[in-house]
């Protein structure tokens, strides 16, 4: 027996989702989810490579991704991503999984 889906109108298409920390773990978890609900996905972190293939996987499921390194300790870096992307829009959803340390 088959469990129906408890949000089957819950989507995200044409949103854009902004995921820092998003190279592995949670965040890519969560930044393939998005994605797989229709949301135009804003992967952010520190490693490119591991960004690529968290894109690369998002892209051969069918949905969208785009990679900005990001190192959520560096204001530059902060400002550069909130140029690329247009963090104010109403159709924007940001979602934080980044873990930032100083030493």
């Amino acid at each position: 027996m088959s469990i129906p889906d408890p949000l089957p109108s819950f989507r995200l298409d044409d949103r854009l989702v902004v995921v820092t920390g998003s190279s592995s773990g949670l965040g890519r978890t969560f930044a393939e989810a998005f994605a797989r609900l229709g949301a135009r996905v804003v992967l952010a972190a520190r490693r490119r490579d591991n960004l690529a293939k968290v894109a690369r996987a998002i892209v051969d499921a069918g949905g969208r991704a785009e990679v900005v390194p990001t190192d959520i300790l560096r204001l530059d870096e902060i400002q550069a991503l909130a140029d690329k992307i247009d963090l104010h829009s109403r159709q924007t959803i940001r979602w934080r999984f980044a873990v930032a340390s100083s030493s």
